[in-house]
């Protein structure tokens, strides 16, 4: 096979390198705005216009057909499985659900659930993939930037009024802007502040930490558990390593930091304790009882006890395959006294076993288990602050996913996680260049 001349090579591999970072706008900045765009229309002119699935749909196929031109083992294991699956327990679930229960099944519920997953899949996907390219780009910064615009929408909220409530106007406090869910938002927050730390370890100056602290005010004024606890958490982590552990390769970083130090630091620790005596000030008593041991404890302790309440109720083939999860949905919700309204469990691990089974929830869940054992494979063998970091996302993942869900379903975390992971796929941790055309 003849070569392409090394003129042609330069010019393929700069189109797609613009593609690329055009798919990397949309993914990022892009579907914010959208989100927020279709959030306001909803809540402030009360028009339901179904724009963000349409576009991520759009993302997805982009995606997919970028993967489908590689067609290594990653698309196999992450995508082949998962499809497959759906394709074998579909069939399952109409012939074993029976006449009775037919009216519950809701084909609607059942694609947009799955159809998330997948999303979350080929996102990993792409970003493992098409990871040496992606060095060209900052992603760390992209990223940063995304979890900043996010914030700063929560704090405009705050200040303004405007926006979604996280707990309802007569208990609790925070907000979610012109986001859906809470828990999504607080974990995409957490995530985009763990990957945005690692651009402010590379080249430490005091805008990245400015940035940083705008995220991190932005995850806790959502008023979740995960928002608050995990952006607070994350703060002294990282003010512990830059004042005790860290120290700068370059001159214009050391003398920064030493700055920050002197003047910063202390500043700093005096803001973080005046902004937690605001956040506890703002408890009422539906609030201290969810940040009690017993409420975080019990938190979606029904709704697990229901789900493997439903899967025990399973025989046959289901305990395998599922029945779907508009069953389960619709079992949770007459169990929660909704009676004809369906329900999610919100746990992720839950939820996936009674919906999809044993079998099921195996093939789903056991990438997200690989991801955590070569992240500790990997600070086994450096505990740099880059391996600390990757290990604190795959584990926090899988230990939300167990007690408040929203993970593996969650669009807008999909592609910080997604980049997290592709860090994990470098050899010995180098990023190499990739020379091919």
């Amino acid at each position: 096979m003849q070569l392409l001349p090394p003129d042609n090579c330069k010019i393929k591999t700069s189109q797609r390198n613009k593609a690329l970072y055009y798919l990397l706008l949309l993914i990022f900045p892009g579907s914010i705005l959208i989100d927020l765009f279709t959030g306001f229309t909803q809540l402030q002119l009360n028009l339901r216009i179904s724009v963000a699935p349409v576009y991520r749909t759009a993302l997805m196929i982009w995606m997919m057909w970028l993967i489908l031109r590689r067609q290594n083992d990653i698309f196999r294991k992450t995508i082949f499985f998962p499809i497959l699956f759906l394709l074998i327990a579909f069939p399952c679930w109409l012939i074993n659900i029976g006449i009775n229960n037919i009216q519950g099944f809701q084909v609607g519920i059942e694609i947009e659930s799955f159809s998330k997953i997948i999303y979350f899949f080929i996102v990993v996907c792409f970003f493992v993939n098409y990871r040496y390219e992606l060095l060209k780009f900052n992603l760390a910064k992209i990223i940063g930037n995304y979890g900043f615009i996010i914030s700063t929408a929560l704090i405009l909220s705050f200040i303004s009024g405007y926006g979604n409530l996280s707990h309802g106007g007569d208990y609790g406090f925070g907000t979610k802007s012109y986001f859906k869910a809470g828990n999504d938002l607080g974990l995409t927050i957490i995530y985009s502040l763990v990957v945005y730390s690692l651009d402010l370890v590379r080249r430490f100056n005091l805008v990245h930490l400015l940035k940083v602290i705008v995220i991190a005010c932005g995850g806790s004024l959502i008023g979740t558990r995960v928002g608050l606890v995990g952006s607070l958490s994350w703060i002294i982590i990282l003010i512990i390593y830059l004042g005790f552990i860290y120290t700068p390769s370059s001159a214009n970083n050391k003398r920064s930091l030493k700055k920050f130090k002197i003047f910063g630091f202390p500043l700093l620790a005096l803001g973080i304790i005046r902004f937690i005596s605001f956040i506890i000030s703002s408890f009422d008593k539906y609030m201290l009882i969810r940040f009690s041991l017993e409420g975080i404890k019990n938190a979606r302790y029904l709704l697990s006890t229901y789900a493997l309440e439903y899967f025990s109720s399973l025989e046959g083939l289901l305990i395998l395959s599922g029945s779907g999860m508009s069953l389960l949905y619709q079992y949770v919700g007459y169990k929660m006294c909704f009676p004809g309204q369906y329900r999610m469990v919100e746990a992720d691990l839950h939820e996936l076993l009674g919906g999809y089974g044993v079998v099921g929830l195996l093939i789903l869940f056991s990438p997200f288990i690989y991801f955590l054992v070569r992240a500790i494979k990997r600070i086994s063998k450096s505990n740099s602050f880059e391996n600390f970091s990757l290990l604190f996302i795959t584990s926090s993942f899988i230990f939300i996913a167990f007690t408040a869900g929203h993970c593996i379903r969650n669009t807008m975390v999909a592609p910080i996680y997604a980049y997290a992971v592709s860090l994990l796929f470098f050899k010995n941790g180098k990023h190499k260049k990739n020379t091919a055309c």
